[in-house]
């Protein structure tokens, strides 16, 4: 799919609901980038959230 902050995107499928997932590989992620992952997750599961 493409690439964000911390690594490479891919598109999935959830195997036991079958809907389709963004899977995202994290690489060369130091101890100080973990705040700004955390924070990057939170952003997404907010967003997703409203959504539903």
């Amino acid at each position: 799919m493409g690439s964000g902050s911390f690594g490479e995107i891919y598109l999935g499928t959830n195997v036991q609901t079958n809907e389709e997932v963004a899977i995202k590989f994290v690489v060369d992620c130091y101890y100080s980038d973990v705040k700004k992952l955390n924070f990057e997750m939170l952003l997404i599961l907010g967003f997703l959230r409203t959504m539903s």
